[in-house]
């Protein structure tokens, strides 16, 4: 990787973060604004209707994040262990991100788009998985992960 290239990978990620950060404030705003339906003892947030558009783009948001530090780990660039540590700690938490944002954005393959909604999976005992959650932890790392790359390719952009 030169110096040129580690500018525009910084360029790109400083958007794909913004643009996860759009995402992640808009679903919060349809979340806050959304209606709450009383069901016996329990209060529900009613979210029907609700496309959760923002959900999709914010996982093609965070797989661009990924790739980008895939290129800093594969160049072998000055801070690389903690680039490869938040990347590690991100797939933990979110093992399903690149998936779901795969089976929603991939036209030809997308046979369990339909199983996701909103980035969560209702589990058959009724559970609910979340795949994509931006709301706390895993947006959480994912800017971890965009700090240590972002730490990685100034060494060399500068």
């Amino acid at each position: 990787m030169n110096p040129t290239l580690a500018r525009i990978h910084l360029r790109n990620l400083e958007r794909a973060w913004d643009g996860a950060e759009v995402c992640r404030r808009r679903r919060a705003e349809v979340v806050a604004a959304a209606p709450v339906i009383s069901v016996g003892v329990y209060n529900l947030i009613d979210l029907r209707g609700d496309q959760a558009h923002d959900i999709d783009y914010y996982a093609w948001e965070a797989s661009r994040i990924i790739k980008i530090a895939g290129k800093v780990i594969a160049a072998g660039l000055r801070g690389k262990e903690d680039v490869v540590d938040a990347l590690q700690r991100l797939r933990e938490s979110a093992p399903q991100l690149e998936a779901f944002r795969n089976a929603v954005t991939h036209v030809e393959d997308n046979r369990t788009a339909d199983d996701v909604g909103g980035g969560v999976r209702i589990r058959l005992d009724g559970g609910v998985e979340y795949l994509v959650d931006p709301r706390h932890e895993q947006h959480d790392l994912l800017g971890e992960l965009v700090r240590t790359a972002t730490a990685a390719l100034s060494t060399l952009a500068a």
